[in-house]
C-alpha cells in the first residue's frame, strides 16, 4: 500500500509541476524565446557543444560542462526554441519535489503534513524576487535538496529510514561534484553537508578515512567521465584555465564587508534570512539531537551567497533554508490535515504562484497574451541571419540574447560574449575577435556598451561590417551587423 501510495503521490507531483512550469517558465510553450539572457547563453554553448565545437576552446564562459551538457540535451530535443529544456526542467523540478517531500516525512512523520511543506516550499523555490529565468541556480537546486535530505536522513531518521554511512558521503560527493560542474561557488555551500555530517560520524565512531573515501568515490563518479573526454578532446587545461582560473579573474568589486550591507539593506535577502534564522531556531526546539544543524547549515548557505550577490537571483539558492518556518510550524500544531486540505492547499498555492510569477516584473515575461515589439524584432534577426547555414555570431561588448536561434546561430569565437567583471586581457581578446572579420554577424546592443570592449561602431565599420538591420529607440539603437555580400 505505501508504494501504491506513493506512485499516486509522485504522480500528483508531476501533474502539478507540470501545470506550474508550463504557466509560468520562460521555456515553455506558453513564453516566446525573447527577453533572456542567461538561459539563452546556456543555450548557445550546450548547443555549441552540440555541433561539434570544443568547450573552453571554441567558446568559453564562466559555468561548468554540467550545466552546458544539461543544455545541450535540451538543444537536441527541440533545435530552435527553448522547449526541450522546459521538458528536462520539468524533470528535474520533478524530482526536487520528490526529495523534498522524502525530506519533510523524516521531520514531520506523517504524509499529510509532509505533503503540506512540499506545497508551500514552491512559494519558496518560485519566489519572483529571487527567480526569473531558468538559471543555474534551478538545476543546482536538485543537488542542494539531495544533500540537506541526505544529512537530515542521518541525523533525524528512524533506524528504518537512516541510510549507511557509505551510501550517505558517496551521495554527497557525486552531489558536491555535480556542483562544482555547474558553479562552483555553489559547490562551495554544499560543503556544510559532508563537513557536518563528517563531524557527527567522527564524534559517534572516532572514524575518518572511510566517510571520506567514500566521498571521493562520489566525487569521482561524476568528474572522471567529464575529466576523461576533456583530456581525449585537448581541452581539459583550457577547461581548468576558463573555468576556475579565469572565472576567478571576473570576480571583483565591492568588499565582503560591502556585500552584507548591501544583502541586509535589500528587504528581500533581508526577509529571506529572517525567516530562514526565525525557522531554524524555532525548529530547533523539536528536534532531540543536533538542534543547531538548521540554523549553521542555512547560515552558512547564505553567506557564501551573500558573496559577489549582484543579482537578487544568487539568493534562490537560499530557498532550502525556508524549509524550516513551515516544518516548525506543522510540526507544533496537533491538527491532522485531511486529504481534502492536502488539495485545497496545493490548489491556491498554485494559483497564487501561477499570478504571482506571471505579474511580477510582467515588461520582462513574453507571455503568449502580451505582444511585445521585441518580438517581431527577435524574429527579423534570425530572418536576416537566415541567409547563412549555421551563421557565426559575436556580441560586441556585452551579453547574449539569443538574437538567431531560430536561424542556428553558433558562436563567432570563443570570447563571442562579454561577461560581467571581464578582466583586461579577456576584453583585449574580445576586441580582437570582433574586429578579426571572422564571424558572420556582429550584434550590437548599444553604442555605450561598447564602451565595455573598448570599441565604436566606426571601428566594427571599418572591420568590414555594415549595417543590416537595426530596431530600438533613438538614444538605445540595436544593430545587427555581417560582412556577408548578398545578392
Amino acid at each position: 500500500m505505501k508504494k501504491e501510495h506513493n506512485i499516486v503521490l509522485y504522480s500528483a507531483v508531476a501533474l502539478l509541476t507540470f501545470v506550474l512550469l508550463f504557466a509560468i517558465s520562460p521555456d515553455s510553450y506558453t513564453h516566446g524565446a525573447y527577453n533572456r539572457i542567461d538561459s539563452a547563453w546556456f543555450f548557445m554553448c550546450g548547443k555549441a557543444w552540440m555541433n561539434g565545437m570544443t568547450p573552453y576552446v571554441d567558446f568559453a564562459d564562466s559555468k561548468g560542462p554540467l550545466l552546458w551538457l544539461i543544455y545541450g540535451a535540451g538543444y537536441l530535443i527541440s533545435h530552435y526554441d527553448y522547449h526541450g529544456v522546459f521538458w528536462i526542467s520539468w524533470a528535474w523540478y520533478v524530482a526536487t519535489f520528490v526529495v523534498t517531500y522524502r525530506t519533510a516525512q523524516l521531520l514531520l512523520r506523517e504524509w499529510q503534513k509532509a505533503a503540506l511543506l512540499t506545497i508551500l516550499m514552491t512559494l519558496a523555490y518560485f519566489n519572483p524576487w529571487f527567480h526569473y529565468e531558468t538559471r543555474a541556480e534551478d538545476f543546482a537546486l536538485l543537488f542542494l535538496i539531495i544533500s540537506l535530505h541526505t544529512v537530515v536522513a542521518a541525523l533525524y531518521g528512524t533506524d528504518g529510514a537512516q541510510p549507511s554511512t557509505r551510501r550517505s558521503f558517496f551521495t554527497l560527493g557525486v552531489c558536491f561534484s555535480a556542483l562544482l560542474l555547474m558553479k562552483y561557488n555553489i559547490a562551495a555551500m554544499q560543503l556544510v553537508f559532508p563537513a557536518y555530517l563528517l563531524y557527527t560520524v567522527y564524534k559517534r565512531e572516532k572514524v575518518l578515512l572511510m566517510p571520506l573515501l567514500w566521498a571521493t568515490f562520489g566525487f569521482a563518479a561524476v568528474i572522471l567521465p567529464f575529466a576523461v573526454y576533456f583530456t581525449v578532446a585537448g581541452n581539459f587545461s583550457a577547461f581548468v584555465q576558463e573555468y576556475f582560473i579565469s572565472t576567478l579573474g571576473t570576480v571583483s568589486g565591492r568588499t565582503y564587508a560591502e556585500d552584507w550591507k548591501a544583502a541586509l539593506n535589500d528587504c528581500r535577502s533581508l526577509a529571506l534570512l529572517a525567516m530562514t534564522i526565525a525557522g531554524s531556531l524555532l525548529m530547533a526546539s523539536r528536534l532531540k539531537n543536533d538542534r543547531f544543524f538548521p540554523l549553521l547549515s542555512s547560515l552558512f548557505v547564505f553567506a557564501l551567497t551573500v558573496k559577489h550577490s549582484y543579482w537578487p537571483y544568487y539568493f534562490n539558492t537560499c530557498s532550502l533554508g525556508a524549509i524550516w518556518l513551515p516544518c516548525y510550524l506543522l510540526s507544533a500544531i496537533s491538527w491532522q490535515p485531511r486529504l481534502r486540505h492536502v488539495v485545497a492547499t496545493a490548489t491556491i498555492v498554485l494559483a497564487f504562484c501561477i499570478v504571482e510569477n506571471i505579474f511580477t516584473r510582467a515588461v520582462l515575461r513574453p507571455v503568449f497574451f502580451r505582444d511585445y515589439p521585441e518580438k517581431e524584432h527577435f524574429c527579423k534577426v534570425s530572418e536576416v541571419m537566415s541567409c547563412v547555414e549555421y551563421p557565426t555570431i559575436i556580441n560586441a561588448g556585452f551579453h547574449e540574447f539569443g538574437y538567431g536561434l531560430m536561424a542556428h546561430a553558433l558562436p563567432g569565437a570563443k570570447y563571442w560574449t562579454l561577461q560581467n567583471g571581464a578582466y583586461p586581457a579577456m576584453v583585449a581578446e574580445h576586441r580582437r575577435e570582433v574586429l578579426s572579420g571572422r564571424s558572420d554577424f556582429i550584434f550590437v546592443y548599444n553604442t555605450n556598451k561598447l564602451k565595455r570592449a573598448n570599441m565604436t561602431l566606426d571601428d566594427i565599420k571599418q572591420a568590414g561590417y555594415r549595417v543590416c538591420y537595426e530596431w530600438g529607440d533613438p538614444n538605445d539603437r540595436h544593430y545587427l551587423m555581417t560582412n556577408i555580400t548578398t545578392n
